[in-house]
């Protein structure tokens, strides 16, 4: 089966070499520096260096007589009262006796419907039968605690699902089950996963549900206050009626030695034998027909209660034992054959019945109103009561259960005992709650804690636990009474960190702001550390070694000794890994254990130290909050976010969620006398058991949270194990304490059945089904399930939800199920809370389900197993396969004879076509011998035309080579005229120029020019490309070339307005049909002494890239923000430069101050024109400027390799190849 957990991680010690990696993590270990800068000594045993000391000791402060604050008692609820004994009793005769049958008057008794029936003698019973419709079930959700809650008492109500918060009659079933019956609402079976609702509409005879009742063919009745019996059979709602009317009001039912069942009702006793119904009555001698109860006792017959009294019917004679004063109401047989008495006014009475005495109950029971009696397996009475609570006695124990202590409603109708030992209680009004005291119980400010936050907890050499609080001093317990010790009775610390006792039994306390106590018995004696910058620290730690040594863990300080000699100062310059102390212990061996804030661990063995860290196989170096030694010697360590840590001298062993932490921060690790290691975490508490037979470190864990009983599930780093058993942790919101002596671990293994079988997500009541109809079939349907045996269906119906339910009260929220298909699936499915399984589609074939679940305990269930069948189409059974094979043949034959027929036509035919087809060959090579003559003359012509062409051909290739060297020229000729490179990089810091024409010479081209102190550029694109575009590059250079040597002094907007003038002029008046030629421009001039940038464009940008941190540059159009760079864009205006366009605006001149290190980037438009990528689209401008700030990362002179790395990547994907030229420079100033 798969595990629901995994092992521990496991990492042998290595104080040779020591890790590199972190082999839980993976990740490379740091070095360990302390707050000093120094590297700490790990993983090998060093020599302490000098500490600071100081002769004087410990600074004393002051002593004050220790007088509690307040003492708080500490069960308000429990009394000490036992009933008298038997000598003490008075004798219990009847006043009356009379024999059965011994009235010869007639009597008769009025039915509900009525109809009268005479008492005494046998009537036939008739029955009223319902088919129960199994879908009416319902989900149940979680358990909720009340906040008050003192012991592990949880309730179910109408939020949780139940049917009714009005709960007055309750049962355990022999499967297991709870049966809870209301007021109004009908009855439900509960199995701990989901409610199935029993009421009038699923065909009860009345809602109102007084007494629930399970035979020995294990039928469950139901008797109720209008509607008479039920009877649930399983199958059936079974009413039994008498002449076609109910039995009316039915309060109680029983079942004799010999199967006989009798009935306490409203109108008398009634006997159901032999399918016949019997009424008993005042005239068969009853002391009242009001029957308000009754019990059996084997061999000794009937307990009758009414309002008039007692009655015994031995089964031949009623014994009257009048008394009104009492009023019996309830009664309870007891396993001591005493007979318990609750009456309606009057408190308790008990019965000796070996004696026939009668006791009064002790006073304090006088005015309780008893509802219900029951009694546990330890032979405690409980008593439900009208409005005080739920009582318990044991051996004059008395204690009261109240809301205080979490009921949810005072008032108890009915119990049940489950068979984990839990007390269900049905309440008027709250529904029902559970009551599990052998489990957790909680104490709080309400039970007389003077802080619900308990941090260090100490049992003293007298028994007494000394419990140090958060802002509320320390408590002392001694089992009867609260003792709180607060600033004004004595105790100087507000909150305590630690505590500790001394052989001489003085206890020692450290509080946050660096107090010091010791509590002798008598005073409370103040100590401060006497070196001024240790003192005010919190003390953490405290612990008394086995010489006699006080120590003491100082939060940002490090150790303190105390000897005779005087105080030691230990810290980080004597080699401590840190300075800020969590926990000291001692080991068996005597070597102090030091746990520190920052994450590391000490050993301390003879004035030498061996600090541990991740490089000696510990998980990380997370904080360490508590620290333990267990049976065997080994010491666990408790971490923030790496679980529990167990180091056995060898090996550090790794406990976190995946091994079964309820959480990864592990507060505080114990152990009890059984050796269970017990880990507190931020959600809850986890129990690592010894597995049987295997050693370290075999365990099993098993969590607890709210659902579990825990009030509480922060834990705080403090466990602590008395003489008593008894476990103690401190949590967020209440001291918990888990007495070990009566507690057990579940030993039931869940119990699972298979509820309901869903088909094509669809319901199906199986019982109500004809199982010989098809479209399935199946073999009868297991009782009180819906589930059919040994099922087959159609192959259409083959998608199955199956609904299992599991009888597990322990922690029904905590059951994993399995599952295995056989006959689909390869191995068993991982361990899952849903307990709904769901096949789809499943093709024909023959299946069995295999399931199981495993509870808190890691105990399998039994293996589940259903068969069911998926049948083939009608088209795949043997016999259509047959009428296949046989339709095959007698086709094959058909075909046969049909093919013999046609090859024998064809024959015919083909003689006929062969005739016919050789007259046709001779006419045919006639015309033949025609066209090769004619042939023969066309090759003849086109041998001359060959000729012809040849000639042809060679002038066109001649042309070809002249016209590519021409190109390759002007290619030439292009290139000289752009700016060389070692102009760009005498003036500029750096610089990249990306130029790819589209054809050998381009219509887009760059341009520079150097004067004394200004430095012009400029990036332009020029109508048309190749050929065209290079012409008007050529032209577009000498322009700029002329104007900006003539006008070096005006604005980049003056110049391009220049230009555009030549421009005209050039193509003005040549009547060539030349409209539109010219270029769009970026054209920058940069006054180098000023750090000026002047420039001016048309339709393309000015792009200026900036350190992040820096003032960003005035005016700029558009912001795109990287890691460390920024793009800034500014826009030109939206016209060309040349003839032929309509704007004729100036060009506008804009100004910007640069900074040292900015990149200055001018494009076309080719760039983000280019189509390409996994999309086949434009590159974009966002995209492109993105580039851009990318690759600032890098020199400047390598950025245009990884730009035109990624358009040619672009490009590659076009099925088009380039489009336009593309031109682009960087420049760094």
């Amino acid at each position: 089966m798969p595990s629901l957990y995994e092992g521990p991680q496991l990492v042998p010690l290595d104080t040779n070499h020591g890790y590199a990696t972190n082999l839980v993590t993976g990740l490379p270990i740091p070095a360990l520096i302390n707050s000093l800068g120094d590297t700490v000594i790990t993983g090998k045993r060093i020599a302490m260096q000098a500490p600071l000391f100081a002769e004087e000791g410990l600074a004393y402060v002051a002593r004050r007589k220790a007088v509690p604050t307040q003492v708080v008692e500490a069960f308000p609820d429990r009394y000490q009262e036992r009933i008298p004994g038997s000598a003490s009793g008075q004798s219990f005769a009847p006043s009356r006796s009379q024999s059965l049958g011994t009235s010869h008057k007639p009597f008769v008794l009025a039915l509900s419907n009525g109809d009268t029936v005479t008492t005494g003698v046998p009537h036939p019973i008739t029955y009223d039968t319902v088919a129960f419709p199994f879908e009416v079930t319902s989900q149940a959700m979680p358990f909720r605690f009340r906040d008050v809650a003192q012991y592990n008492l949880q309730y179910l109500d109408v939020g949780q699902g139940l049917h009714s918060s009005y709960i007055f009659s309750m049962l355990q079933d022999s499967r297991g089950d709870l049966w809870f019956g209301s007021d109004a609402a009908g009855a439900v079976r509960y199995d701990g996963n989901s409610f199935i609702n029993f009421s009038k509409e699923e065909g009860l005879r009345s809602n109102y549900i007084q007494t629930i009742f399970e035979d020995r063919n294990h039928n469950i009745w139901l008797g109720t206050r209008y509607g008479g019996v039920s009877v649930y059979d399983g199958e059936r709602i079974i009413h039994v009626l008498q002449d076609g009317s109910d039995l009316g009001n039915v309060r109680r039912i029983v079942q004799d030695d010999a199967g006989r069942l009798w009935m306490a009702t409203a109108k008398g006793l009634a006997l159901i034998e032999n399918q016949q119904l019997s009424f008993f009555t005042t005239q068969e001698g009853l002391l009242d027909n009001d029957l308000r109860d009754m019990v059996y006792m084997p061999g000794h017959g009937f307990w009758l209660a009414s309002p008039s009294g007692l009655c015994h019917f031995t089964g031949e004679e009623f014994r009257h034992y009048p008394n009104e004063t009492m009023a019996p109401a309830v009664l309870h047989l007891d396993a001591s054959d005493r007979l318990w008495v609750g009456g309606q006014q009057v408190g308790v009475h008990l019965i000796e019945l070996d004696r026939m005495t009668l006791h009064r109950a002790p006073t304090v029971l006088d005015t309780l109103r008893i509802r219900v009696f029951t009694e546990d397996s330890l032979g405690r009475i409980w008593m439900g009561t009208q409005g005080d609570a739920l009582v318990s006695y044991n051996q004059g124990q008395i204690d009261f259960l109240s809301e205080a202590s979490g009921l949810n409603h005072p008032s108890v109708l009915s119990m049940a005992l489950s068979g984990d030992g839990s007390l269900w209680l049905g309440t008027d009004g709250g529904g029902v709650n559970r009551l599990n005291l052998a489990s957790f119980s909680f104490l709080t400010e309400e039970e007389g804690l003077s802080n619900e936050r308990v941090f260090p907890i100490l049992e003293d050499q007298k028994g007494s636990l000394w419990l140090g609080t958060q802002f509320g001093g320390v408590t002392q317990f001694n089992g009867q009474a609260y003792r709180q010790f607060f600033t004004n009775s004595g105790f100087p610390i507000t909150f305590v960190r630690a505590s500790a006792e001394d052989a001489e039994g003085n206890l020692w306390f450290g509080g946050r702001n660096g107090q010091l106590v010791k509590y002798d018995g008598v005073n409370f004696e103040e100590y401060r550390l006497g070196d001024p910058d240790w003192d005010g620290q919190a003390i953490e730690s405290i612990l008394i070694t086995s010489t006699g040594e006080l120590w003491l863990g100082v939060r940002r300080r490090g150790v303190v000794r105390v000897t005779p000699e005087g105080c030691f100062f230990y810290a980080e310059s004597q080699g401590l890994p840190g300075n800020d102390v969590n926990a000291l212990i001692e080991d068996q061996q005597g070597r102090v254990w030091v746990a520190f804030q920052e994450g590391g661990l000490s050993c301390w063995e003879n004035n030498t130290l061996i600090n541990f860290s991740e490089r000696e196989g510990m998980a990380t170096h997370a904080e360490i909050y508590s620290l333990f030694e267990d049976s065997n010697g080994t010491i666990w360590i408790g971490t923030a976010g790496w679980g529990a840590i167990a180091y056995d001298g060898h090996t550090f062993f790794h406990y976190s969620t995946e091994q079964g932490l309820t959480n990864p921060i592990a507060w505080t690790v114990g152990e009890d006398a059984n050796g269970n290691i017990w880990v507190g975490t931020e959600r809850g508490l986890t129990q690592l058991a010894p597995s049987v037979g295997v050693g370290f470190p075999a365990y099993s864990p098993i969590v607890y949270g709210d659902a579990d009983g825990l009030l509480a599930t922060d834990f705080l780093y403090n466990t602590y194990l008395d003489r008593n058993q008894r476990m103690w942790w401190g949590t967020g919101k209440a001291l918990v304490s888990l007495d070990l002596a009566s507690w057990r671990t579940a030993e039931e293994r869940p119990l699972m059945r298979l509820q309901n079988v869903l088909i094509n997500e669809g319901y199906v009541n199986f019982h109500a089904a004809n199982p010989d109809v098809a479209p399935m079939a199946y073999d009868g349907v297991i009782p009180f399930t819906n589930t059919p045996l040994n099922l087959a269906l159609p192959y259409d119906q083959n998608t199955l939800t199956f609904q299992f339910s599991t009888l597990y009260w322990s922690a029904p929220h905590q059951l994993q199920y399995s599952y295995f298909l056989q006959g689909r699936d390869a191995r068993w499915s991982n361990p899952t809370q849903s307990n709904t399984p769901v096949y789809r589609n499943l093709p024909p074939g023959q299946y069995t389900l295999y399931a199981r679940v495993i509870g808190r305990e890691k105990q399998w269930s039994d293996l589940f197993q259903f068969d069911f069948t998926i049948r083939h189409p009608w088209w795949e059974r043997w016999w259509a396969i047959l009428g296949y094979v046989a339709l095959f043949f007698v086709a094959l034959f058909g075909a046969f004879r049909v093919r013999t027929a046609r090859i024998r036509q064809q024959k015919y035919r083909l003689e006929e076509l062969v005739n016919v087809r050789t007259q046709e060959l001779e006419e045919s090579n006639q015309k033949l011998l025609k066209q090769n003559a004619e042939i023969t003359q066309q090759r003849e012509q086109i041998a001359e035309q060959k000729e012809v062409i040849e000639v042809q051909k060679e002038r066109v290739e001649t042309a070809h080579e002249e016209l590519t060297a021409s190109i390759s020229h002007a290619q030439r000729i292009q290139k000289a005229l752009l700016t060389s490179e070692e102009l760009w990089a005498k003036t500029m810091q750096g610089y990249f120029i990306l130029n790819k024409p589209k054809e050998v010479v381009s219509g887009d081209f760059y341009w520079a020019y150097e004067t004394e102190n200004h430095f012009f550029w400029a990036v332009a694109d020029c109508t048309g490309h190749g050929v065209p575009g290079a012409m008007m590059s050529m032209l577009g250079i000498t322009f700029l070339k002329e104007v900006v040597v003539d006008h070096s002094e005006a604005s980049p907007g003056s110049i391009l307005d220049q230009i555009r003038q030549r421009f005209e002029s050039a193509f003005e008046g040549q009547g060539l049909g030349i409209d539109q030629e010219g270029m769009d421009i970026s054209f920058c001039a940069w006054d180098r002494e000023k750090s000026i940038l002047q420039f001016a464009g048309a339709f393309n940008p000015v792009i200026i890239i900036r350190n992040a941190q820096a003032e960003p540059p005035a005016q700029y159009d558009r912001q795109l923000v990287g890691d460390n760079y920024s793009l800034y864009e500014y826009k030109t205006d939206r016209m060309s430069v040349g003839k032929g366009f309509t704007s004729q605006a100036s060009f506008v001149t804009r100004t910007i101050s640069l900074a040292p290190g900015d990149v200055i980037v001018l494009y076309t438009d080719g760039f983000q024109d280019q189509f390409g990528g996994p999309k086949n689209r434009k590159f974009m401008g966002k995209r492109l400027k993105q580039l851009l700030l990318e690759v600032q990362e890098q020199p400047i002179h390598q950025q245009s390799l990884k730009i035109e790395q990624v358009f040619e990547d672009w490009k590659s994907t076009s099925s088009i190849g380039q489009i336009d030229d593309v031109c682009l420079v960087g420049v760094k100033v």
